[in-house]
């Protein structure tokens, strides 16, 4: 539960004042990570970055940190937060961090990233696009130094925050007679008849059960929750 836990510090504690910021430029040619993602129109690729960044806080102090950035190439769009603390050179950590609780969907002229914890499902939308790749890091920078104030946590990031507490049933968090909560994970997210429709895997129902309980999140969309059902998942 340690790693799980500190994804909840990035998505939900990440505040900071920066007063002034210094970073090393994005080389767009080598991102930590490429995936594929889902689209309306299939398949696409994703890219993720982190550009190292200290910051100054109040008091003149230091704080390392890195912007994650994510990209869809095809479509020109990205999107990109703030985290907390640096990490080792030539590693892929901020990526497989970020994708160990988010994934990202490329949706008609918007890049979405869905986040989740053990509590909040996190929507974010970016319809943000880059023109040239050379420019990408140098605009992510200017949009950080200008917009810092607006983000004083890491949930600001995301436009929509849902309490999934309060949509799904309790069994769906943990395994009987296990206090703690499972890891949710994402499966498959499409957006069919207008409609996002998002799965996510939670816990085993009972420990005989080779397959955990996977529910579909359906939401209209502005992001409005409108119903939910129970998959029926057959182990290989």
């Amino acid at each position: 539960m340690k790693r799980f836990n500190c994804l909840i510090v990035v998505l939900v504690s990440a505040w900071f004042f920066a007063s002034s910021s210094s970073a090393v430029m994005l080389d767009i040619s080598k991102p930590l990570k490429a995936i594929k993602i889902d689209s309306k129109v299939g398949s696409q690729t994703a890219n993720l970055y982190a550009i190292p960044l200290t910051i100054k806080r109040e008091g003149n102090r230091e704080e390392d940190g890195r912007l994650l950035v994510v990209t869809v190439p095809a479509k020109k769009l990205y999107w990109w937060r703030y985290e907390i603390g640096g990490y080792p050179e030539n590693s892929t950590f901020p990526a497989d961090q970020f994708l160990h609780a988010c994934k990202p969907y490329a949706d008609e002229n918007a890049l979405l990233i869905f986040c989740i914890t053990s509590k909040w499902f996190l929507i974010g939308r970016s319809s943000r696009v880059y023109q040239s790749d050379s420019d990408l890091g140098a605009l992510v920078k200017v949009e950080f130094d200008k917009e810092s104030s607006n983000y004083r946590t890491g949930l600001d990031y995301f436009d929509k925050k849902i309490n999934l507490r309060e949509i799904l049933e309790p069994s769906f968090f943990a395994e009987p007679g296990n206090a703690k909560a499972v890891q949710i994970r994402f499966g498959d997210i499409g957006k069919e008849n207008d409609q996002y429709e998002i799965t996510l895997i939670g816990a085993k129902q009972n420990p005989e059960d080779e397959t955990p309980m996977t529910m579909k999140l359906k939401f209209t969309p502005d992001f409005t929750f409108s119903g939910s059902s129970k998959m029926d998942i057959k182990s290989p």
